[in-house]
């Protein structure tokens, strides 16, 4: 049996590529993309919100009282991009519009790691992150970018978590649409 007082949880090691984690009011879900021949293909937000979900009602029904709090809500995307570019313009100009970058990195000679985050009128905080690695992708070591977007909120008691996840991811995307160039659409193979 498990305890009403559960503090926390992981649901992993399905075939999907799913790894669900509850702690004290937060609930995320992560899928990683294996770079293997046979690797699944990424799925689309509505396969993702539907593991996310079977995981939060799974979680609930061992609470005692059989419900899940949820305070706040974050979806990410996190991608590695392969590139022996170093200069921020050479990363940075060639995969985002211009906005995307700051000017005082103008006379770097090389991208280690950018940072942005900030909150919207609205109250969405939104976060851009750029940070030089390497990746192991068909067993090989590339040198590359990781690049992760973000967007969150705070839920408020009265609120349905499903609607923010889902609120907040149509954020993202926006967020993303607007961040990459047409470069980056076309390398990446990005469609809506």
């Amino acid at each position: 049996t498990l305890a009403t007082d559960l503090i926390g949880a992981k649901f992993a090691g399905g075939s999907n590529g799913f790894e669900a984690h509850l702690q004290p009011n937060l609930l995320s879900l992560r899928w990683r993309r294996e770079f293997e021949a046979d690797a699944k293909p990424y799925p689309r937000f509505a396969r993702v919100a539907e593991e996310l979900w079977w995981a939060a009602d799974r979680i609930a029904g061992v609470l005692s009282g059989g419900a899940l709090v949820i305070g706040g809500v974050n979806v990410g995307y996190v991608n590695f991009v392969p590139t022996a570019a170093t200069s921020p313009r050479a990363v940075l100009g060639k995969y985002f519009v211009p906005g995307a970058w700051i000017g005082l990195l103008e006379p770097a000679a090389s991208l280690h790691h950018v940072d942005v985050s900030w909150r919207t009128p609205e109250g969405i905080d939104l976060r851009f992150r750029v940070r030089a690695g390497s990746a192991d992708l068909e067993e090989t070591r590339v040198i590359g970018y990781q690049i992760e977007t973000v967007a969150g909120a705070s839920v408020q008691p009265e609120a349905s978590a499903r609607d923010a996840v889902q609120s907040i991811h149509d954020r993202l995307q926006e967020f993303f649409k607007g961040l990459i160039s047409d470069t980056a659409r076309a390398e990446w193979g990005y469609h809506e």
